[in-house]
């Protein structure tokens, strides 16, 4: 097994998409995830990646669905009851809040994000500005790029294995 050299409460940060402290003691509570650690009196550890993209330069949303971030997850080794392997999570810059879909494969990303893209534009009454995606492969397809052009959204990719 590998040493990332990190406790199980800084690996869960990560695989949650960088969760606060607060929310992760949440999901304990709850019992919303199986294996999360119980003792959350203890700190994470510093977390860089997160700090980096809290840091002032970096254009940050000023509205709800102003700027939304997407991350692929996977392969998980074992399928959820409905055969999901995957999951991406859509995470809304400017509320922090997070909606997350289960995939059977990666060829349902647009699928879902236009799912996903529809549901929250009806709750809030406001549209998509601006997406910024992984820069992976899977992530960057032609469906995204045509869609894009198509409703004035703006597209940007982060750094390739930095999402």
């Amino acid at each position: 097994m590998c040493d990332l050299g990190l406790n199980n409460l800084d690996l869960w940060h990560h695989k949650l998409a960088h969760l606060n402290n607060r929310n992760m003691k949440l999901i304990v509570q709850h019992k919303l995830v199986e294996g999360l650690p119980k003792a959350t009196k203890s700190k994470m550890k510093f977390c860089e990646g997160f700090a980096i993209w809290q840091v002032d330069g970096i254009p940050r949303a000023t509205d709800v669905l102003g700027l939304i971030h997407l991350n692929i997850w996977g392969l998980a080794k074992i399928p959820s009851f409905s055969g999901a392997r995957y999951f991406i999570i859509f995470i809304d810059d400017f509320s922090k809040k997070n909606f997350v879909s289960f995939l059977c494969s990666k060829k349902e990303c647009f699928t879902k994000f236009c799912e996903s893209k529809n549901f929250v534009e009806m709750q809030t009454r406001k549209k998509l500005k601006v997406f910024r995606i992984g820069n992976g492969k899977e992530d960057c397809s032609c469906e995204f790029q045509d869609f894009f052009k198509a409703h004035g959204i703006s597209h940007q990719t982060s750094t390739i294995y930095t999402s």
